[in-house]
């Protein structure tokens, strides 16, 4: 719909230019500029929409709903299989139950380091803080400790540390398990290295694991040659997250330490488990041991060590993991980044995201722009979105890079329904326009008609030849060439305009369509271009041609007073109406076409006009033939002239005059004479002598 009121627009002014004074035209298509184009309009609102979105981002009001999209799109990843690579010791509620005893002495976990290491692992990583001595077993423990492919755990504040001799234990045997939550309270970052308040820089708990797995092959940490500030790891950079990157907008205390995007790729199964209890009878396979990474961890709901991951949302009955499963994920993460089978996880530059954003933003303008149609711009939005998703997802699947998801999406939303609120907007007002055309010179009943009917209307570009039965008024000023010929040519023109402003009025007035103007003539029609289909409407239009024809006269004579006050000549009119058959459409060449009406019916409304010109009773004589006179039912009184001949017409015309519209009591025949007013069908009335007779005739 909204992409066809504009052309719709300019084609019923052009085709209908004849009906329409062309001075009218140009004012008001100028004044809505109805023929630009609408593109500084759109550019605009693309403009609009990128600040918008791009204001928004940069406030981190969308941070929420592109941290649901991240979530979403590690969960369509789907699930891998146990890495082989690492071992997790689970400290279960079952295990505390056997030992009967929380926490567990120092023995115990010394035992189970021992019978570990039995089988070499790469390293051991101990995920509890025993910043107490729990005797007996201390000075096992301490010796357990002692062995250099074992990490323990501190906080970063230091407020807790192990306890596994009389000094602290060396750095590159201690790591923080401090993890980063986000407002939600879900972990998606992997904070590698953090300072702590002295200023000391400390590896985290995963990352230490990581540099003792890759020490046997000497693969090392240190600072990128190109940014010092950026940390390798083999030949693999590690590139920090900023407060920008990604769809974070975060303050930069949030960002402190050295943070990568925790990719997870696995849930609650991230490598073999055995439990404690396995690990102190020696239930298992040793393969599973040796050379791998071993974690040692709570995994007892009862002890709370637990935390949200993008997995949690489709997990109800088990939200949150154990810590030291994440700690598993992060220790992958960074054991596949150094072997080059998962580059970790990217982001754009801001000025990347930016452009992204334009793009979409550019496309969904476009889209609603040269569609110019509602449900085709919104399934090209839809389409639109569809990439995006798509190549987000696929960017993230792939482990290359985390794109935007939600702002250019809502950009692109943002300027589809911008462009097409635009479009309605300037649609309305030309509609407004054109109606308003329209109606300057006929009814508003009219003009909302070939609105409502304009696409069959304007079929083919045009208005189609049509059959249909119309009324037609012709009128034209008597003695005008004499008047003409005494006249000023400014002066005559004023003079005339005040008669076709009465006329024109008077037209609108009752529903009617000025056809034309011709000199001192006009042609008006009644029920065109919108054809009638019923015999009802068809009498409507004939009884609103006449009374348009008598208010025409009543104008006159104030008018002719007013033009006697100003010494100007008299108007005396002639005015002949037809109802019959037409032909009505668009009548010209390829560069002028005007709306006409071809026929008989029009042949005789101007021979009515003209006929016996030398009767003129009255300033404004009004003759109708009696094919409208079928049409007036008992609404108006006329005089019958007879059957007249008419140039071009073979047979004789019944003619009558309108002498004025009867009320209801005249219709009783309360104020005829003798109390009928109908012409009796064995006296025809002579022309010498006109009878009044009402409207109505028997046959």
């Amino acid at each position: 719909m909204l992409a066809n009121i504009k052309p719709v627009a300019l084609q019923l002014v052009q085709r209908l230019r004849s009906m329409l004074p062309s001075r009218s035209v140009s004012a008001v298509t100028q004044r809505l500029n109805l023929g630009e184009k609408q593109w500084p309009q759109t550019v605009a609102i693309a403009l609009l929409v990128i600040g918008t979105v791009s204001g928004a981002e940069s406030l981190g009001w969308l941070q929420r709903f592109e941290l649901t999209a991240y979530d979403l799109m590690v969960r369509a990843r789907g699930q891998a299989e146990p890495d082989s690579r690492l071992l997790i010791v689970g400290i279960s509620d079952d295990d505390i139950a056997q030992q009967e005893e929380w926490p567990l002495s120092d023995a115990i976990f010394a035992e189970a380091l021992e019978k570990l290491q039995k089988h070499r692992p790469a390293s051991i990583g101990i995920d509890i803080y025993r910043d107490l001595r729990f005797d007996p077993g201390h000075g096992d423990l301490a010796r357990q400790l002692n062995v250099p492919n074992i990490v323990t755990i501190r906080a970063i504040d230091g407020a807790k540390h192990p306890i596994a001799y009389g000094d602290r234990p060396p750095l590159d045997q201690v790591g923080f398990n401090d993890v980063v939550l986000d407002e939600d309270g879900v972990v998606r970052r992997n904070l590698l290295v953090s300072a702590t308040p002295t200023g000391q820089l400390l590896f985290s708990f995963p990352m230490q694991l990581a540099k003792k797995y890759f020490a046997p092959r000497q693969i090392r940490t240190r600072n990128n040659i190109t940014n010092p500030n950026w940390m390798d790891f083999g030949e693999s950079t590690f590139f920090p997250l900023t407060s920008t990157s990604g769809a974070y907008r975060v303050t930069g205390d949030d960002t402190l330490g050295y943070q990568v995007m925790l990719n997870y790729r696995h849930y609650d199964r991230v490598a073999p488990e055995l439990s404690l209890s396995q690990v102190l009878a020696e239930d298992f396979d040793p393969a599973l041991v040796e050379g791998k990474v071993v974690l040692i961890g709570s995994v007892a709901e009862s002890l709370r060590d637990v935390f949200f991951t993008p997995h949690s949302a489709t997990n109800p009955t088990r939200p949150k993991i154990p810590g030291v499963y994440v700690h598993a994920q992060a220790l992958l993460q960074i054991i596949d980044a150094v072997e080059g089978n998962i580059p970790l996880l990217s982001h754009w530059a801001d000025w990347q995201e930016f452009l992204w954003l334009v793009l979409w933003v550019s496309v969904g303008c476009g889209a609603a722009y040269f569609s110019r149609r509602p449900l085709l711009a919104a399934g090209l939005g839809a389409a639109g979105s569809g990439v995006i998703a798509a190549s987000t997802l696929g960017l993230f699947v792939q482990g290359v890079t985390w794109v935007p998801w939600v702002a250019p999406t809502l950009g692109l939303g943002l300027g589809v329904g911008g462009t097409l609120m635009m479009q309605a907007h300037q649609a309305r007002r030309q509609r407004i326009a054109l109606l308003e055309l329209l109606e300057q010179n006929t009814s508003p009943a009219i003009a909302q008609s070939l609105w409502n009917n304009r696409d069959e209307l304007l079929r083919g570009g045009q208005l189609p030849g049509r059959k249909a039965t119309a009324t037609i008024l012709f009128s034209d000023i008597r003695n005008f060439s004499p008047v003409a010929e005494q006249m000023e040519p400014e002066l005559l023109l004023e003079w005339l305009n005040c008669y076709f402003v009465l006329v024109s009025d008077s037209v609108q007035r009752y529903s009617g369509s000025v056809n034309k103007f011709m000199g001192d003539g006009m042609m008006a029609l009644f029920g065109v271009p919108v054809p009638r289909t019923n015999a009802a409407e068809v009498a409507a239009d004939a009884q609103n041609a006449v009374d348009c024809a008598l208010a025409v006269r009543d104008g006159l004579a104030q008018l002719n007073q007013r033009f006697e006050n100003q010494g100007l000549p008299s108007i005396e009119v002639r005015i002949g109406i037809y109802t019959g058959p037409v032909v009505v459409g668009s009548i010209g060449g390829h560069k002028r076409w005007e709306y006409g009406a071809i026929g008989s019916s029009v042949n005789i409304a101007s021979r009515l006009e003209g006929c016996v010109r030398d009767r003129q009773p009255g300033v404004c004589r009004i003759l109708l033939a009696r094919e409208t006179l079928v049409h007036l039912g008992d609404h108006f009184q006329v005089e019958s002239w007879g059957p007249l001949p008419m140039k071009g017409v073979k047979e004789p015309v019944d003619v009558y005059r309108v002498l004025r519209r009867l009320g209801a009591r005249d219709r009783l025949g309360q104020n005829c004479p003798g109390g009928n007013c109908n012409i009796p069908e064995s006296e025809p009335p002579a022309e010498s002598s006109p009878t009044l007779a009402s409207g109505r005739i028997r046959d």
